[in-house]
């Protein structure tokens, strides 16, 4: 989280940068509670017996949908302290969010969550499961952490791309892009994890949270490249009455 926080701050406004950091931990902070929310509703029938471990967070127990709408909640009312736009707040903040989702894969893969498949070949890591038992299993979490480390500094570059950040990209959209990426790739690594977890309708509950995020995802980044367009079209034609 401290490379993320640091990466916002370099490249934040100068006046602004303190304001930046403080916001980013206030993000965090949003992005937990809106995970643990998430999971303690999804969990209700437990927790309504057990509502003391509802504020424990060192037992576990977080959502990922918790996690992405806790974020945009706490990315909104921080645009409003720092008087800028959502959309430009929430790219401004993708690298913190990148370095969030590989902190979690790998703490995933620390604690026992989210592992893969039995695998004792050259490809296998050894992984803990959630009775504590170390095994060699396929490398979901890794390869989780690694893909988003790649899709963060790839949608980086692309974001600083002069014809990007002046012509074809608008606010939003690479936030857009990396929600669509990663969710795609949540939704693939389903297929390969072993750890329990909620079904619905034969295949993860993950997997269906995560679809519905990169369809999201994907007609966001559509419908601003609509706008963009018709934006241009109608200046255009403006230009040409004129």
């Amino acid at each position: 989280m401290t490379t993320g926080l640091v990466w916002v701050r370099e490249t934040s406004p100068v006046k602004q940068a303190n304001l930046y950091m403080d916001s980013g931990v206030g993000i965090l902070i949003g992005a937990l509670v809106g995970s643990r929310i998430t999971f303690v509703f999804s969990h209700w029938d437990y927790f309504r017996d057990h509502w003391q471990e509802i504020p424990q967070l060192h037992l576990g127990g977080f959502s990922w949908a918790g996690i992405v709408l806790g974020w945009m909640a706490a990315v909104w009312i921080a645009s409003r302290l720092l008087h800028r736009p959502m959309f430009e707040l929430s790219d401004d903040f993708l690298p913190l969010a990148g370095c969030l989702v590989i902190g979690i894969w790998l703490g995933c893969w620390f604690d026992g969550i989210a592992y893969g498949f039995l695998a004792n070949t050259w490809w296998s890591l050894p992984a803990i499961d959630e009775w504590g038992t170390i095994t060699r299993r396929f490398p979901v979490q890794f390869i989780g952490a690694l893909s988003t480390l790649i899709w963060m500094i790839g949608i980086d570059s692309i974001k600083t791309h002069p014809v990007w950040k002046h012509r074809a990209g608008k606010p939003g959209q690479s936030t857009a892009m990396f929600l669509s990426i990663t969710s795609l790739t949540l939704c693939i690594l389903t297929f390969f994890r072993e750890d329990t977890g909620l079904v619905w309708k034969g295949l993860r509950l993950d997997f269906w949270v995560s679809l519905g995020f990169f369809i999201s995802g994907v007609l966001f980044f559509v419908a601003m490249a609509m706008k963009h367009r018709m934006t241009e079209h109608t200046s255009d034609y403006l230009t040409s009455g004129s």
